[in-house]
């Protein structure tokens, strides 16, 4: 394990050999990038959207108590969610371990200075390097749209968390079509066969909300038909 310089962050590099389709996404969200202005200027608050769906479980405040909370950001990009997480667990959590796993360097780059403890870059279709219960939540916000959805990334977020961590993640819609868009692409099949086996169970589901509700083609109004997105969680069983 490596560390990025000048940053004290422990860093993973776990590759895989198609990772050069991200080098626009590496030069988006690198520091001198315009990644967080762009998505904060489109309307962007799904890790606003995340953290408050993990606050209204039940159990959240058992969960959050443990004495380290450690976190999985599932695609962190470079950086969106810690500092919300940090912020909106500040009160409940008396220490929080926020780890952030990309495909993209240029992201993680951009991540360094946001509040992670360790920063990864990796496939989320690939098994996790980590072992089994290692986290008391997964965060997956606004990256599902880039995983297969029939793939191996959400049975690895119920083996890397702890029984009874929650797991938070993203869809983007439409959600009036027939069939809903993620029935039809794969997602709700995963859902549905990891709660028959017994590996979690649903604790909510959102109502449809703007994704980047201000940008000029993919937000409300405009002319993708991926405008809108749920926000899931799932506890691991």
């Amino acid at each position: 394990m490596a560390t990025i310089a000048d940053s004290g962050i422990a860093y993973a590099d776990t590759t895989p050999p198609d990772s050069q389709s991200f080098v626009p996404y590496d030069q988006w969200g690198k520091p001198d990038g315009s990644y967080t202005t762009d998505v904060r200027t489109w309307g962007y608050t799904a890790p606003e959207r995340c953290a408050g769906a993990l606050l209204s479980a039940s159990d959240v405040g058992r969960l959050a108590s443990t004495p380290n909370l450690r976190v999985f950001d599932a695609g962190c990009g470079n950086g969106l969610l810690a500092p919300v997480f940090r912020e909106k667990f500040a009160g409940i959590a008396p220490k929080i371990t926020i780890t952030g796993f990309d495909l993209s360097q240029g992201m993680l780059n951009g991540a360094k200075d946001a509040g992670y403890d360790a920063l990864a870059v990796g496939s989320l279709d690939a098994p996790l390097d980590y072992p089994d219960g290692s986290f008391e939540m997964v965060a997956c916000v606004g990256t599902t749209s880039y995983l297969t959805a029939g793939g191996c990334c959400m049975p690895e977020w119920c083996r890397v968390l702890v029984p009874g961590g929650l797991a938070v993640f993203t869809i983007r819609g439409p959600y009036t079509t027939s069939p809903p868009y993620y029935e039809e692409v794969g997602w709700k099949a995963t859902m549905d066969r990891l709660c028959a086996e017994g590996a979690w169970e649903p604790v909510s589901e959102s109502e449809d909300v703007g994704y980047l509700p201000d940008h000029p083609e993919f937000g409300v109004g405009g002319s993708s038909s991926l405008a809108y997105c749920r926000v899931f969680v799932y506890r691991k069983l």
